[in-house]
């Protein structure tokens, strides 16, 4: 019945948290959304991939996790949320930014579990959410491609690319509680240069491309 309203979000309570799969909603049940559980199932212990990630200090679960359950559901034509707040919550803001950023920027909806956020607040966090909305890049049905790093047990890169095409970000991330020097592998990635999405500063290209970064912090560059 909803369905046949036109331009609906359509999302079924719980749908592929309980390790049936997620494509099938897309595919067969006519719905066009489905939670990224993949990043974790916030009613069972130890399976948030983003938060294991940052109390660890090693993203590689993070890229495994939306291979085998994100992509393919986006791959179906299907919108992908997250309730950031269940799958990572910190008292440190520079960590519970470090998780939206990932659940948002990887192409996930982004909301709060139960009520008010303190999330909602934050002055980062809401201009990490107007980046998101203003860069086709990052847009939910666009694509990620990993990048490799020089240390990829404790950094992590991708590319975001719009649906359509026509722009292309690179993100670049520090999940050390120490500023970092992150190394990204360019040799894959086509263009002459790369503008700092915040500020618009041309950035030089090298290749192992050097990113300052502090603790769990991270940057973005458009590639021209």
């Amino acid at each position: 019945m909803i369905r046949s309203y036109g331009n609906v979000y359509l999302q079924p309570e719980g749908g592929g948290a309980f390790y049936e799969d997620p494509v099938a909603w897309i595919t067969e049940g006519g719905w066009n959304s489905v939670q990224d559980y993949g990043l974790g199932i916030f009613w069972e212990k130890d399976t948030q991939v983003v938060k294991l990630a940052i109390q660890t200090g090693d993203p590689r679960l993070i890229e495994r996790a939306l291979l085998a359950y994100h992509d393919r559901v986006v791959a179906a034509g299907g919108v992908m949320y997250v309730a950031t707040e269940a799958q990572a919550r910190f008292e440190a803001p520079e960590k519970q930014r470090l998780a939206v950023a990932v659940g948002a920027l990887v192409g996930n909806i982004v909301g709060v579990s139960y009520g008010p956020s303190e999330l909602l607040g934050d002055a980062e966090t809401c201009q990490l959410l107007k980046m998101k909305a203003a860069h086709p890049a990052f847009h939910n049905l666009g694509g990620r491609r990993k990048l490799p790093t020089a240390a990829d047990d404790k950094h992590y890169a991708f590319l975001r690319t719009a649906k359509d095409g026509s722009e292309r970000v690179l993100a670049v991330m520090n999940f050390q509680p120490t500023p970092q020097t992150v190394e990204v592998d360019l040799s894959g990635v086509a263009g002459e240069a790369l503008v700092e999405l915040r500020g618009g500063a041309n950035v030089a290209r090298r290749n192992p491309f050097p990113v300052e970064l502090p603790a769990y912090g991270y940057r973005f560059y458009r590639v021209k």
